[in-house]
């Protein structure tokens, strides 16, 4: 069974009286432990497709289904105008517990260290990988994970006090940290310089072995389509392949 399966997926954007149709009938799957771009031009819908695996978009149309559950079923998602407050609940659940994202802007809580941000997850609602470890383990996990990507020595470090490659590598532990089975990566070289990417991607790589954690970026970048086990081309929100 996919860990991932888009079906027939649309997403229609109203902009005044004008219709842009960000994703067209979109169609794929990706299997457990795959490394997998979706990749295409500025403008070609790929961060969209990346943002409704994500449970952030919600499709105009189509199925969506995650780790063997289809995401919107019984719901007649051409005629929904609003999200309903017990949709967005549950997209909120089950992006706590099944999805992960690496942002390109890091997006860390400045006020916080390495250990506190890459913990954060944790703390937020309820947490199956919290509710199943104890103090002792936490802090081994949360340890393994800041040993792992190579900042052991800067836990106690703000983000202000890393440089940019390290500021991702404290974002791809936090996404790792509810030990979610998919981790959605979004243009996530594009504010590094060349030396700081190729080692974030091969930190992802390592992990994808290693932990068995799905991977799939959204990008433009030759060098991570190139380093993809998967690559699923778009243009004009159509799927090429």
């Amino acid at each position: 069974m996919p860990l991932i399966e888009l079906k027939n997926v649309s997403k229609i954007y109203q902009l005044d009286s004008v219709q842009v149709k960000a994703v067209d009938q979109a169609s794929f799957s990706i299997e457990q432990g795959e490394f997998a771009a979706i990749s295409g031009p500025s403008g070609s819908g790929k961060s969209t497709l990346l943002n409704i695996i994500g449970l952030i978009d919600v499709p105009t149309d189509g199925t969506v289904i995650l780790n063997g559950l289809d995401i919107y079923k019984g719901i007649d998602l051409p005629k929904m105008k609003h999200i309903p407050l017990g949709l967005d609940s549950r997209l909120t659940d089950l992006r706590r517990n099944l999805i992960g994202f690496v942002f390109q802007t890091f997006n860390l809580v400045p006020v916080l260290n390495v250990y506190e941000n890459v913990e954060m997850p944790l703390t937020l609602g309820d947490s199956p990988a919290a509710d199943n470890m104890n103090r002792k383990e936490r802090s081994e996990w949360l340890d393994f994970l800041i040993e792992t990507v190579g900042l052991t020595e800067w836990k106690k470090h703000k983000p202000s006090e890393l440089s940019g490659g390290q500021r991702q590598r404290v974002a791809i532990a936090r996404a790792l940290v509810t030990k979610c089975p998919v981790i959605l990566a979004d243009e996530p070289t594009a504010n590094l310089d060349s030396k700081n990417g190729d080692q974030i991607l091969e930190l992802m790589q390592k992990l994808n072995r290693e932990l068995k954690t799905t991977f799939v970026f959204s990008t433009h970048d030759q060098k991570i389509v190139n380093m993809a086990s998967r690559v699923i081309h778009i243009s004009d929100g159509r799927v090429l392949d």
